[in-house]
């Protein structure tokens, strides 16, 4: 891959490298909207984790990079050890590595921490301790951002601190704690949304009947099979694979049918099909097979 040269350093700015999938999805749209409207605080570059020809572009529009403070992932679900090897066939660590020789800090890493081992994946980096999990679902709601940060046992109190005040600078109300599989919202969502695709299979009721029960039941601001296809199939099947895996309980077991859709790249809105069907806000995607 071609060598990506240095731009001209963004003075009194956080430089913030956000690392996405290649698709606009709602948590990547909220990222972009809301640091390029602190311009003055924020220097945006966006890092396409799936095209391995892709270049390092600026708000601004210009190519390159002149070191990060923050490395920001929202490519789902994609693992730690995807954005260290991308990062390094991009000769970003290298960059990194020089960085932190002329003794500018490590940057502060944030990954959707809901669907891999947050401890697993730091091992996989040269600066471990700067490294926290993020869940974004709430972020996929209007007026609820809320954030859950998770974080390993060796993370520094510094690092979480840093963490906590990026989102409250989003306007994003904090919740930090120890890692957890699954961490807490992800956990209880993907397990309602396994019970409805059993629902589902079993013929208890349609998706639409199924989803207006609960919105009307629980006051649920969308029912399950609705909320499953607005975060995406693959998040939810990955999110279940990982506590599954992780805690060898039946009850995280994914639903064939689940892994069948996401088989068929039928991820929900962003491909324009789950468990409804969305002509007017699908989006290119590749389908990730679990």
């Amino acid at each position: 891959m071609a060598n990506r040269r240095a731009t001209s350093k963004s003075a009194g700015k956080t430089r913030v490298l956000l690392v996405c999938d290649g698709s606009l999805c709602p948590v990547t749209r909220f990222f972009q909207t809301t640091l390029s409207a602190k311009q003055d605080t924020y220097s945006l570059t966006l890092f396409n984790l799936e095209d391995e020809d892709s270049s390092l572009s600026t708000a601004d529009g210009t190519e390159g990079y002149d070191g990060f403070d923050l490395i920001l992932q929202t490519a789902m679900p994609h693992s730690a050890e995807d954005l260290v090897n991308a990062l390094e066939d991009a000769g970003i660590l290298d960059q990194i590595s020089k960085q932190s020789s002329s003794l500018e800090p490590n940057p502060l890493v944030l990954l959707p921490g809901f669907y891999q081992l947050l401890g697993e994946g730091a091992a996989e980096f040269p600066f471990p301790v700067n490294l926290l999990g993020y869940s974004p679902l709430n972020l996929l709601q209007p007026e609820r951002h809320r954030v859950e940060l998770t974080y390993p046992i060796d993370c520094l109190d510094e690092a979480k601190e840093l963490a906590g005040s990026f989102f409250e600078s989003l306007g994003c109300s904090v919740t930090c704690y120890p890692e957890s599989p699954g961490m807490v919202l992800p956990r209880v969502l993907a397990c309602l949304a396994n019970e409805a695709v059993s629902a589902l299979v079993e013929g208890v009721a349609s998706a639409s009947d199924i989803d207006t029960a609960m919105t009307l039941g629980t006051n649920y601001p969308m029912g399950p099979l609705r909320w499953a296809d607005k975060i995406g199939l693959d998040v939810i099947l990955a999110t279940l694979t990982h506590l599954h895996q992780v805690l060898g309980d039946d009850r995280y077991r994914p639903l064939p049918l689940l892994r069948q859709k996401v088989w068929a790249n039928q991820l929900g809105e962003k491909t324009g099909q789950g468990f409804y069907h969305y002509p007017d806000t699908a989006f290119t995607t590749k389908p990730l097979l679990l």
